[in-house]
């Protein structure tokens, strides 16, 4: 559903998931952001984006961006570039094909 931006603040501060550690819960969070327009999380999705090369987080992540509606499909091309050197083939080969069907 829908969450406002005070909603993601508050449980934001409240339960700080960006910074939990669990690459699971930070990668749900990041989507949920995403997805409500959280954009203070951009910060620590790049910082996510660029250290962790899981396909399982990452492909999920880059969906979120790229959709029309979330309007962060350049933050995450811009992200992508710096973080593509990191991924492992299987990882980018899957982020390439996510970001270049949402163009």
């Amino acid at each position: 559903g829908e969450l406002d931006k005070e909603k993601m603040i508050a449980i934001d501060k409240q339960l700080n998931f960006r910074n939990s550690g669990n690459a699971e819960i930070m990668s749900e969070w990041f989507i949920l952001g995403i997805n409500n327009d959280y954009t203070d999380l951009r910060p620590d999705i790049k910082k996510f984006l660029v250290k962790v090369g899981r396909r399982k987080f990452l492909a999920p992540i880059y969906t979120a961006l790229s959709k029309p509606e979330n309007n962060s499909l350049q933050w995450a091309k811009e992200v992508y570039a710096e973080a593509r050197p990191n991924y492992h083939a299987i990882s980018f080969n899957t982020v390439d094909e996510i970001l270049k069907d949402s163009e």
